[in-house]
């Protein structure tokens, strides 16, 4: 009886327990309290679970004595009261639970005999049926638990809270804020992740809620087994982070009031960075949470929150671009953020006012368009709105007063900024149309100025487009494709004579209201020929006073040119400016001594800045005409030709004159625009200088060729395509389309090796005179990036050449060795002598620095009596060119010249960009857009 009696305040204690926590512990588990080792309060309940035939403890209740128990927490009121009433009256006793709490050691005892499988009396203390012996309980081990340590206080830890650092690259842990109170402080209890995650406790409250009841037929077994499933759930399954045996704890959901999770530190390190403007470091430990978590509760709020407060924190620090770029993200993200429309307005009203304050008024639209586009009940679209609109309507005002004085320029200037300010605005596409049409302005986006200043000796391509665009020659080239094709803007009509001997010329007698052409007479075109005729003249032409015998005047509109041979073109003999005389307006003799000689010209420059040039008709057109051409050629400048291409899209330009390589493609499949290739392509040549020794041996020259991968360089730098009709390697440095050309001449091949040979034998023969050279190159980006690719190459087989820089001083004859040259030949048979000796006309004395068999064939292709004869010796040329490698002929590229399709009248395959642009009109056209 005193057993029993001694043993019953324990299982009942134990009872209590585990009714405490709503979950009996299995049948074969071990339970006790708190260990010294790992427990950090005496009084906190946790079960640890250790696995089947573990070792006895005298704290395990037998599952006989549990059924007793669970019978006691049923309904069983008898057992209840004398259970109580025993425990009462233990309790006066003087018996305690501490009193029967298991010692650590006690798992290492042997096992106890079998006790007797009767069932016990509720009285008597518990008996082990399947094997298990109790123990009587350690006082020593009694009162180690009871000086066990407190747990950790919350405000202690978020006092010394862990570094992002240390969440990122330690184990992971949760904080378990309990309901207990110690000294008035929360305190925490750190465990291994636990599960379910998140909302622990809420998913376990939701379990219970929905945990079946038993059926109402169920047998007092079948309660039981309910019941005891029921009362699992109550239970949490933790691991505590430094346990290297990994046991199980389950602890009453109860307990604990709120859970700290691993990923909301996280997130508290987010915020932190973010608010310390640590957006990098924010955003990184964001993502990588994101990776690791995707969808756990508040990472995307974070997320949202942290757009938001990096966007004022650039707008704060003078950077609203990136803001709005933030606040677009988070739009994006979550268009109903609160407060995101006022954030959005507050920052693109910032970004209007600054481009309103520097006049950029499509950058302020475009912000405009942002804040429509995203909030269209935003306040200040209105606002601005009537703000831009009333801007417009002054210039529309102030355009059609200046329209009404015949300032045409003037009011189309002040109807772009209206139409610029506002397009939508009120009266601007009527009055935009009346004045564009009467004033057309051709807008051109070119990489050069012609007048750039420039240490390049030669032409450049942009000084021959506006040379074409100021001059008006006797004639001019119209097409050149095998041959080359001539009209004139002065002439009516030229007749051969006498087997070709001689020409009667016979001048127009009047010209379009639109040519902006000087009429001339036969005494302006005489005056003209015999400057050139005259030896000690500065506009002497040797070559023309050797085919031109005497030049007789007919009439004032007709003259006459004999020839003392028969030239194979004389169009291209006679394509030069003729200047018209005028009478001095400072002389009052009016004498015809005294006449002054004015310069044809179609256009003429009428004002510079530094990105852009304006060219306008030397003739303006009458007024009351029903239809007007292009009255000003605006040409403006682009960083690249990239840039050049971004303006013609957004609507800045309506042309380009010169487009290669493979954003060709790209023009043509774009339906606003024209894209018509130019009917000379553009060739580019390595030249020697004469003067440079080195360079007459022969085999350094061969040299040099075969070290250029000329195939490679042209489509992985120039063109950066290999469409083959874009450009084309070449052997000649005239077109290949020209009957010029031989068809059977064979490419040089790159051989590096054979290259390394002949340099080797080179430097032999030279001895002291080999040494380094000197390279310059036409001022283009590309071109001057295969040049250094050239350089790079002639390095590897013992060359030393220097790419001089772009403003190295030079001239066409010294401070250079080879030169690399761009040109368009249309006419080889007059143009090749003048190309060959680097001169701008044909002159005896240039050919002596050339070699004698070269001078020969061209004083004979010179001579030549016919077309077939200077074809049969054009081809010798090019054989004899290349194999002597007097040059060395790289490429040709075909360029394209791109017109918006509001532009008309232009020729389909046009030699110049600006070939016959006074016929050309310009529709009335503003870009609406950004």
């Amino acid at each position: 009886m005193v057993a029993s009696t001694s043993c019953l305040p324990y299982f009942l204690s134990k009872s209590c327990e585990e009714l405490c926590l709503n979950r009996l512990p299995n049948r074969r588990s071990q339970t006790r309290l708190i260990s010294r080792s790992v427990m950090m309060d005496k009084n906190l309940d946790l079960i640890p679970r250790i696995s089947h035939g573990s070792n006895s403890s005298p704290s395990v209740v037998s599952s006989r004595v549990r059924r007793r128990a669970f019978a006691l927490t049923t309904g069983s009121l008898r057992t209840l009261l004398n259970s109580f009433l025993c425990f009462a009256l233990l309790a006066v006793a003087g018996f305690s639970q501490e009193a029967y709490a298991q010692d650590d050691a006690a798992e290492e005892s042997p096992a106890a005999p079998a006790a007797s499988e009767n069932p016990p009396a509720e009285t008597e203390p518990p008996a082990e049926s399947d094997g298990e012996t109790a123990a009587e309980p350690n006082p020593e081990t009694n009162q180690q638990n009871n000086q066990s340590v407190g747990l950790p206080r919350l405000e202690d830890l978020l006092t010394n809270f862990p570094t992002a650092e240390e969440l990122m690259t330690k184990k992971p842990s949760d904080w378990l804020v309990l309901n207990k109170l110690e000294n008035g402080k929360e305190v925490v209890l750190e465990v291994q992740p636990v599960a379910p995650r998140p909302d622990t406790l809420q998913k376990i409250e939701t379990s219970i809620d929905e945990f079946p009841p038993f059926p109402r037929d169920a047998t007092d077994k079948q309660k039981e087994q309910h019941v005891l499933k029921r009362e699992q759930l109550f239970k949490m399954s933790i691991f505590l982070p430094d346990d290297k045996s990994e046991k199980e704890y389950f602890l009453d959901y109860r307990q604990v009031d709120r859970i700290l999770y691993h990923e909301d530190k996280l997130l508290q390190w987010v915020t932190q960075y973010g608010n310390e403007g640590k957006f990098r470091e924010a955003f990184d430990l964001l993502f990588k949470l994101k990776r690791l978590v995707p969808d756990w509760p508040g990472v995307e709020e974070q997320h949202d929150k942290l757009l938001q407060i990096e966007a004022q924190y650039n707008l704060d620090n003078g950077n609203p671009d990136s803001a709005l770029a933030l606040l677009m993200a988070l739009y994006d993200r979550n268009r109903k953020f609160q407060g995101l429309s006022a954030e959005f307005g507050k920052t693109v009203n910032k970004l209007v006012d600054e481009s309103l304050q520097q006049e950029q008024y499509r950058r302020a639209r475009f912000y405009l368009g942002r804040l429509r586009a995203y909030f269209p009940d935003n306040p200040l679209n209105g606002t601005w709105e009537s703000r831009l609109n009333n801007a417009a309507q002054d210039l529309i005002q102030k355009s059609l007063s200046q329209y009404g004085e015949g300032n045409y320029s003037g009011a189309l200037e002040s109807v772009n900024n209206a139409a610029e300010i506002w397009p939508e605005a009120d009266r601007l596409n009527d009055t935009y149309r009346r004045i564009a049409e009467r004033y057309q302005v051709l807008k051109v986006g070119v990489l050069r100025f012609a007048d750039d200043a420039k240490n390049y000796p030669f032409e450049t391509d942009a000084e021959v487009r506006i040379e074409n665009l100021k001059n008006a020659n006797l004639f001019e080239k119209q097409s050149a494709q095998e041959v080359a094709l001539y009209s004139s803007p002065y002439l009516s009509n030229w007749v051969p004579t006498r087997l070709g001997k001689k020409l009667t010329f016979d001048l127009r007698a009047q010209f379009q209201s639109w040519e902006p052409y000087q009429p001339l007479n036969s005494f302006d075109i005489y005056d003209a020929l015999q400057r050139r005729l005259e030896a000690n003249s500065p506009d002497a032409d040797e070559r023309l006073r050797n085919y031109i015998e005497r030049v007789d005047v007919k009439s004032p509109s007709r003259f006459e040119i004999t020839f003392s041979k028969v030239p194979l073109r004389p169009e291209a003999l006679l394509s030069f400016p003729v200047e018209h005389r005028v009478p001095n307006p400072n002389d009052e003799s009016n004498q015809a001594i005294n006449d002054l000689f004015m310069p044809p010209s179609r256009f003429e420059l009428q004002s510079s800045t530094e990105t852009t040039r304006t060219y306008v008709r030397s003739t303006s057109e009458p007024s009351e005409q029903t239809l007007y051409h292009v009255a000003a050629v605006e040409e403006i400048k682009y960083e690249s030709l990239e840039k050049s291409i971004q303006g013609l899209v957004r609507g800045e330009i309506s042309m380009l004159p010169s487009v290669r390589g493979e954003l060709v493609s790209l023009l043509q499949d774009d339906g606003r625009f024209f894209v018509q290739r130019r009917s000379l392509p553009q060739s580019y040549v390595l030249q020697f200088n004469p003067n440079t020794e080195m360079l007459k041996n022969r085999e350094l020259r061969r040299g040099l060729a075969y070290a250029i991968d000329r195939q490679e360089i042209l489509q992985n730098i120039i063109l950066q395509s290999d469409n083959p009709e874009l450009g084309r390697v070449i052997s000649a440095p005239f077109p290949s389309e020209n009957q010029a050309y031989d068809p059977l001449s064979e490419l040089r091949p790159y051989d590096l090796t054979l290259a390394y040979s002949l340099v080797e034998a080179a430097k032999a023969n030279l001895k002291e005179k080999f040494g380094p050279l000197k390279l310059i190159c036409v001022p283009d980006p590309r071109i001057r990036q295969a040049a250094e690719k050239m350089v790079q190459e002639w390095g590897r087989i013992g060359l030393e050449i220097e790419l001089l820089d772009e403003n190295a001083a030079t001239d066409r004859k010294s401070g250079w060795d080879l030169v690399l040259r761009e040109h368009r030949m249309a006419e080889p048979i007059v143009e090749l002598w003048p190309y060959m000796t680097m001169s701008d006309v044909a002159r005896a004395e240039d050919l002596v620095d050339l070699p004698s068999w070269l001078r020969q064939e061209l004083v004979d292709l010179e001579n030549a009596g016919d077309l077939r004869t200077a074809t049969r010796s054009l081809h010798m040329l090019h054989n004899q060119l290349q194999a002597n490698v007097e040059m060395i002929p790289l490429w040709e590229v075909n360029d394209y010249i791109v017109l918006r399709k509001t532009v008309t009248g232009f020729p389909l395959a046009p030699v110049y960009p600006y070939q016959g642009v006074e016929q050309w009109s310009s529709q009335a056209w503003f870009p609406t857009g950004f």
